[in-house]
Parts: C-alpha cells; sequence; structure tokens
C-alpha cells in the first residue's frame, strides 16, 4: 500500500512501461502554412539519448529484480486532427522513431508491444481531441488489449 518504486518492482512479475515517446515530438511541428517541420539532427539525438536512457533504466530495474518481465510499449500517432496526406508522410518517421527508441531484448525478458497500427486504424476515435495527444477510453482499452496479448503470447 506504501510501496515506494523500488519496493513495487521487487514484488512484480511484469512492469508496463511508456517511455520515451513525448521525448520526440518536440523535435515535429506541423501548421497549414509551413506543412511538417522536423528537427532532424535533434531528433536523431533525442532518439540516440532516449534509448540509452532507457537501456540503463531497464538495467537499473533488473538490478532489483532480476525475474521481472518488462513491457516497452510502442507509440503511436498522435495528431488526430492532421489530414491523411500528412499522416502518411509522418508514419515512416512514426516507424523509423520507434525501431530506434522502443527496446526489445527478449533474451533480457524485455519486450516491445507495438500499437501503432491498432491506433492508427481508427486514429479519430483512438485519440478522440485534437488538443491532447493522449487516447480515448477506447484507445486505452485498443493499448491494453496489444499488452495482454503480448504477456500472454510471451508467457505461453
Amino acid at each position: 500500500d506504501n510501496l515506494n518504486i523500488q519496493d513495487a518492482i521487487k514484488k512484480s512479475n511484469i512492469l508496463i512501461l511508456t517511455v520515451g515517446a513525448n521525448d520526440i515530438l518536440e523535435n515535429i511541428s506541423y501548421n497549414n502554412s509551413d506543412g511538417i517541420q522536423v528537427n532532424i539532427h535533434r531528433l536523431l539525438i533525442t532518439l540516440k539519448d532516449v534509448h540509452k536512457q532507457k537501456v540503463e533504466l531497464f538495467n537499473d530495474i533488473h538490478m532489483i529484480n532480476p525475474d521481472i518481465q518488462i513491457y516497452d510499449v510502442g507509440i503511436y500517432m498522435a495528431f488526430s486532427n492532421l489530414d491523411k496526406e500528412v499522416l502518411q508522410k509522418l508514419y515512416p518517421l512514426l516507424i523509423f522513431a520507434e525501431t530506434k527508441l522502443f527496446i526489445n531484448y527478449p533474451h533480457q525478458d524485455i519486450y516491445k508491444v507495438t500499437i501503432r497500427d491498432n491506433i492508427q486504424s481508427n486514429l479519430k476515435e483512438y485519440v478522440d481531441n485534437p488538443d491532447n495527444i493522449h487516447p480515448s477510453e477506447d484507445g486505452y482499452k485498443i493499448i491494453a488489449n496489444e499488452i495482454l496479448k503480448k504477456i500472454i503470447n510471451e508467457n505461453k
């Protein structure tokens, strides 16, 4: 009940993390007059730095509990108000960022959970507020289902 984070990690079998996606947003902007603006140099540095921090974090977690399974939840397109053409142009960048940012080391009990295509399938419903990058209740259900599927598959 009054556990600190380290005690919670010690007592857990599974840890689900959604870390790193917001860090890349500062490198991407869009407005109607200029279109998509991506600071590629800064984005590459950010991806490298966040990946390194996550590796260190996951190592620290495994020092606390060597048997814990870590599920690293991937990213989705957070801007449901953009038109389809813009989203299509950003999609390769999303996939690139995801490959650099998220970790999948099954031999170390670290598993990546891919959610991008599930959220993308009905973006306006799953991220239903153009002023908020977080999913709707239905969007969170989609993410939770993907996490549960991955946990079940890895524990067969």
